[in-house]
């Protein structure tokens, strides 16, 4: 059917779902105002319910804000009772009449008004010090599937598309079951497959640390969910199976089994579908190489350590002609006695894709582009195993030994149509790449007294990487094999120590790294030029020359230190060189409330120049493009960082706001020569002074209004870099904007709506030339449930891009999703349509460092799949 009939009004659909929610909302009435005390001082942070006169309406949670300033909706027509249960004595309680609504204040008598530590709130909220409990039965309605669905209904509740979750604006870090280790606590897999109807509680936990060692005047700030099963799920077997399929050849098969009890666990995820449905995402990656933890920590390591091959995962499934997931994952935990666990996870993920895709280059002087025609197939795997034991014989030493294994094979045979300024190719690429890593940490903590703790850290790790690529011309019998790096093997080694001092209002910390080093050895592809050999060590040496200093009184926390760092590189020809640098840091956060916080901080990083850029005179990256290796003169980089956050939210008005700039400085570094000879693109490494320079805002501003949350997000940058183009040296200016307007309704009975609308504006200028590209996406998302047991969702998406020399494409999606879920028999029904308006490709723009490109990428067709699952 002609895409032409499905091109919707953005502006109608808006009106639409406003029209949609506000004729549900007409049956809600608002009361909001503050709860005092005797003394007239405000009630700060309770929890209250609003509990209804008859049984056909739930109770309504909420709480008080550091002010004592609620705000609620209610049912119009229904009398309801207001109780306080945090108090000794019996619960306080007022009657609301079914007509009271507005500005309504609470004035408690003085017996009613002392605290009590623990709280059990008739069943469905428990508090005590550091753990809160939601009973789960008192929130939920008998439609949710899982455990994301459980979260969405709990008070102070947010998840978000990538299944991130807030209680309260705090980020979970992780999550147990049973107190028991999740797929290395991975939230996302853990709310998108544990059964909602095996839930009874969920567990909030703050200061989480899984090691026995507590450090009271050091919290660790992480807060994890710990979910509690029913007691008919425990010692069985239990989770659902789904099985779907369509007309057109397409399926789907999704199993989730469980067994727990308090001394060992076995959890099994699996996958199988060619409809776009990712179980295992880039993401999911991440969290089991450590995290935005560990990717911040140490970012280099951690991208350095990323196998190359699972590139795919990144990838949104719909940027593919055809796709195949098959994805299994098993976890099992046991505990050893009283003092020892251990912990295995086993997973394997393959994605099987086709592609069809268009590309345009051009360089940032218009000197030179290219177009390219590109189809074929691709075949990337995963096998991944991790296993760790942990001893805690007291809360004064605690070991963990965590060993990681995995591989990555990858296939791929594609077919490029390439035409560029200078020549033109047909080729045929076969590819058959895979890489192995290992790696063992070591951790140690140990505690001498209440204010002197030790903790050591020992890491070693292996990567090898082996590549081979071939390509073969249509217009020619000729068969020319090129080598990538061949048995690419690199070796560390580091261990760290750290001795942490507490004082009453203060702390001293002295690190000591005493040693971070590289091996890189290959056996072929060398460059047997004069002083470029094969077998280079890189290493580093640090220790805190200034103790790190902790100030913290009155909520405020500054820390101050330095480390004194020796960088050391060596080839196998006697060339080495030593330098020692002063890195010192600088942080301060200033914390009023929860909702008030303000936090700076600066570090100053050095790093030795990556080791790949000594590898190989040449690395074959594509038929045409050529990575050469190359010895600079300096080996050493350094770069300044400083950035800083204020938020504010103001509970009464439901009105918050956030600003945070931020300034990154390079003193030296490496940029990416290209020089152009004959069509065949050459990169070489080239060592630069003040090669890059960043500085940006964002600022946020939300407000919730009628239970629609409203925010605008606001991020401008300016880039300054070296471009290395030709042999000349130029300054490329870049200018970054971005803007987004939301509403997001929360709604407990009507339907509920999210609104986008994202503007990306892009504008880099070279030389005498500028480029511009622009991008706005429009996106609407409906869910509802009616007639008790169907829930519908469907989803819309405008994309529109453009750039400064005419060229304009629209792209309009959409995905419709019905699901009918009885009570009372353990079958459930889901209808889904991906790609409604049957929409074929999708068009990005980027610009690179020597590069502004435009790709064109063909997507999944329509597909229409009945899904039928058991709950076990």
């Amino acid at each position: 059917m002609n895409l032409k009939i499905y091109k919707l009004n953005s502006k109608l659909i808006t009106i639409f779902f406003l029209i949609i929610a506000n004729i549900f909302f007409s049956q809600e009435r608002k009361m909001f105002g503050f709860i005092k005390n005797a003394n007239n001082k405000p009630l700060s942070n309770k929890i209250i319910i609003f509990k209804p006169a008859d049984n056909s309406n739930k109770n309504i949670f909420d709480s008080t804000n550091e002010k004592g300033y609620y705000e609620t909706f209610l049912v119009k027509d229904v009398p309801y009772a207001l109780e306080i249960p945090q108090l000794q004595k019996e619960n306080f309680k007022f009657q609301i009449s079914n007509s009271q609504e507005g500005k309504t204040d609470f004035t408690l008598s003085t017996e009613q008004t002392t605290s009590i530590e623990e709280v059990n709130i008739s069943a469905p909220i428990i508090i005590k010090q550091d753990t809160t409990v939601f009973h789960v039965a008192s929130f939920i309605d008998g439609t949710e599937k899982k455990l994301k669905d459980v979260l969405e209904k709990l008070p102070g509740f947010e998840v978000d598309k990538n299944g991130a979750v807030k209680v309260n604006g705090k980020s979970i870090t992780g999550t147990l079951v049973e107190g028991q280790s999740f797929f290395n606590n991975n939230t996302k897999l853990a709310i998108d497959n544990i059964s909602a109807n095996s839930l009874e509680n969920v567990e909030v936990i703050d200061n989480y640390n899984e090691s026995s060692v507590k450090n009271k005047n050091n919290p660790t700030n992480k807060s994890v969910l710990n979910i509690k099963l029913k007691n008919d799920k425990q010692n069985i077997l239990f989770g659902d199976l789904s099985l779907g399929g369509g007309v057109q050849k397409n399926y789907y098969a999704h199993a989730n089994l469980f067994n727990f009890n308090k001394a060992r666990s076995y959890s099994f995820i699996g996958n199988s579908n060619n409809i776009g449905e990712k179980s295992f995402s880039i993401t999911d990656y991440f969290a089991l190489k450590g995290g935005t933890n560990a990717m911040m920590d140490n970012s280099e390591d951690f991208f350095s350590s990323l196998d190359q091959n699972i590139i795919a995962l990144a990838l949104p499934n719909e940027n593919f002609n055809s796709v195949k997931n098959n994805f299994s994952t098993l976890n099992f935990n046991k505990s050893i006695g009283k003092k020892s666990k251990i912990e295995m996870l086993f997973l394997y993920s393959n994605i099987n894709t086709n592609t069809i895709q268009e590309n345009q280059n051009k360089t940032l002087d218009n000197s030179y582009f290219d177009l390219s025609k590109i189809s074929g197939s691709n075949n990337s795997s995963l096998f991944y195993t991790d296993m760790s034991y942990k001893y805690a014989p007291n809360d004064k030493f605690y070991l963990r030994n965590h060993l990681v294994l995995s591989s990555t094979p990858n296939k791929s045979n594609i077919n490029n149509d390439f035409v560029s300024s200078v020549l033109a190719y047909d080729l045929l690429t076969d590819s058959n790449n895979a890489s192995l890593s290992l790696k063992n940490n070591t951790h140690i903590d140990q505690k001498i007294n209440n204010s002197l703790q030790l903790t050591h850290d020992i890491n070693l790790s292996f990567q090898s990487a082996d590549t081979d690529d071939t390509w073969l011309s249509k217009n020619s019998d000729e068969k020319n094999s090129l080598q990538s790096i061949e048995n690419n093997k690199i070796y560390n080694i580091n261990s760290q120590s750290k001795i942490s001092k507490n004082y009453k209002n203060s702390s001293f910390n002295v690190s000591l790294l005493l040693q971070d080093t590289n091996y890189l050895y290959q056996s072929e592809t060398f460059n047997l030029t004069p002083n470029f050999l094969n077998d280079i060590k890189l290493s580093t040496f640090k220790i805190g020359l200034i103790p790190e200093y902790s100030y913290f009184k009155n909520k405020l926390n500054i820390k101050v230190g330095a480390q004194l760092s020796n960088l050391f590189f060596q080839l196998s020809q006697n060339k080495n060189e030593n330098k020692y640098q002063v890195l010192p840091y600088l942080e301060i956060d200033k914390k009023w409330s929860e909702y008030n916080y303000l936090n700076f901080s600066y570090r100053k990083n050095n790093y030795l120049i990556p080791i790949k850029n000594y590898t190989s005179n040449l690395i074959v990256n594509n038929f045409n493009v050529f990575f050469q290796g190359n010895i600079v003169n300096q080996y050493f980089l350094s770069s300044h960082n400083l950035s800083a956050i204020y938020y504010r939210y103001y509970g009464y008005s439901k009105f918050g706001f956030s600003i945070s700039p931020s300034y990154s400085y390079n003193e030296n570094g490496l940029v990416s020569a290209l020089e152009i000879i004959n069509g065949i693109q050459y990169f070489t490494p080239k060592y630069v002074r003040n090669p890059f320079e960043k500085s940006s805002i964002s600022a946020k501003v939300e407000k919730v209004l009628y239970k629609i949350n409203f925010y605008t997000k606001f991020d401008y940058g300016i880039l300054h870099s070296v471009r290395i183009l030709e042999g000349q040296n130029s300054l490329s200016k870049g200018k970054n904007s971005e803007i987004e307007f939301a509403f997001v309704s929360k709604y407990r009975k009507a339907p509920n709506f999210e609104l986008h609308y994202f503007i990306n504006n892009n504008e880099v200028a070279f030389n005498d030339g500028i480029s511009k590209y622009r991008t706005k996406i429009f996106t609407a998302n409906l869910s509802s449930t009616f007639l008790t047991y169907f829930i519908l969702k469907t989803s819309f998406k405008n994309i529109e891009t453009s750039t400064d020399n005419g060229n304009k494409n629209k792209i309009i999606q959409g995905d419709f999703n019905l699901s009918y879920t009885p009570i009372k028999i353990p079958l459930s029904f889901e209808l889904m349509v991906n790609n409604i308006f049957n929409s074929q490709r999708n068009i990005t723009n980027s610009i690179s460092e020597s590069f502004i490109s435009e790709n064109k990428i063909y997507v999944l067709r329509r597909y229409v799949t009945l899904k039928l699952i058991y709950n076990l």
